[in-house]
């Protein structure tokens, strides 16, 4: 009964570990929302629970700079991409937030549709 216990135990620890997944990139989340200009940040769905996914784009992906006003080709970047839930996700799709894995520096917004 004891081994079912400690089994069961270890079973729901790493189930709720799962769940808790986006924790780990709460910080990239956080940066990433304030990032997003204002108008775009009211379209957001709550922005905590934004997707994070390690991403290197393998062709021609450009990215709005908004510190800089330009876009850049972040071909080949190992990127963190932090996708937002909006209210008009069905027109544009998602927007999405490009962060430099390493330095943890925001390189940009995706284009939506």
């Amino acid at each position: 009964m004891r081994t079912f216990f400690m089994t069961f135990s270890l079973f729901f620890a790493i189930f709720l570990s799962g769940c808790n997944s986006n924790s780990a990139y709460s910080n990239e989340i956080e940066s990433a929302y304030n990032y997003v200009d204002p108008i775009s940040q009211e379209t957001i769905k709550n922005w905590e629970k934004a997707s994070v996914e390690k991403y290197i784009p393998t062709g021609e992906l450009e990215v709005k700079d908004e510190e800089k006003n330009k876009y850049i080709n972040i071909k080949g970047f190992k990127t963190l991409k932090v996708s937002f839930k909006t209210t008009d996700n069905a027109e544009l799709g998602p927007i999405n937030v490009y962060i430099d894995e390493n330095s943890k520096k925001v390189l940009g917004v995706g284009i939506r549709k």
